[in-house]
């Protein structure tokens, strides 16, 4: 077993590991599968935004005010992709941009995949997720 500080690759690696367990009923595995993934992605726009911001000169409190007022997912990956959570509607297209609709159906199924069993391969699901991730990192 590896050990990384990165705190994307653990939730992937946690994520991987989950989706190949089957001493877990599958809804109960698909949802944790999904609540890793979305952690590698909000942990990915976390640092992005970091990133950003500061190296635009703003402030670390004013940084961590900006991630607080991201309440969704979509608002996370919006701020990250835009700078805003003002251009959420805007999401899906950037996705689309970056990944085709691989990365559109990574995103949707991570938000509804805490909610809801995720359908498909648990395991593709990751891979997608990961691929959106680095997208999301560059």
């Amino acid at each position: 077993m590896k050990k990384t500080a990165d705190p994307v690759e653990r939730y992937l690696d946690d994520a991987r590991a989950m989706a190949r367990t089957r001493q877990l009923p599958d809804d109960v595995r698909a949802v944790a599968v999904a609540g890793l993934c979305r952690g590698a992605l909000e942990a990915a726009c976390f640092e992005v935004i970091r990133a950003r911001k500061l190296a635009a000169g703003v402030p670390h409190a004013d940084v961590d005010r900006a991630i607080e007022s991201a309440h969704t997912l979509h608002h996370v990956v919006a701020l990250a992709l835009f700078g805003s959570t003002t251009r959420g509607g805007d999401v899906l297209d950037k996705l689309l941009e970056l990944g085709g609709p691989r990365f559109v159906k990574a995103f949707r199924d991570c938000k509804s995949g805490v909610h809801e069993m995720l359908r498909g391969d648990p395991k593709r699901f990751v891979e997608d997720i990961a691929a959106l991730a680095k997208a999301l990192r560059q």
